[in-house]
């Protein structure tokens, strides 16, 4: 049996967070899909093995803290998305308003 791992990479989430474009955002949600795919089989041959039942709570434990964080950094990442779409729409608007205030 393979000797499992508990964490999911920081690497893997700060990878998603720091991508620019679709296809970095594409490549690392890909990196942590696999990642968590990988975490899913270590389940699987956990949960067969009776002398694994232990080892299987810490890992179920931990992969509930792990999906916590992942959705916490969704959900900032989602937060800065929705900031930065409202100081760009509030700079348009004002710079609208400014630049027909000196053409009028």
């Amino acid at each position: 049996m393979r000797k499992p791992c508990f964490l999911i990479s920081p690497m893997h989430v700060s990878a998603l967070l720091n991508a620019h474009d679709p296809k970095e955002k594409i490549a690392a949600n890909g990196g942590l899909d696999s990642a968590i795919g990988r975490l899913l089989g270590i389940v699987g041959e956990l949960s067969k093995s009776k002398s694994g039942s232990e080892l299987f709570f810490r890992f179920k434990t931990s992969l509930r803290v792990q999906e916590n964080r992942i959705a916490v950094e969704r959900r900032r990442y989602n937060q800065r998305c929705r900031t930065t779409t409202r100081l760009s729409v509030n700079f348009q608007t004002v710079s609208g308003q400014v630049w027909r205030l000196q053409a009028g």
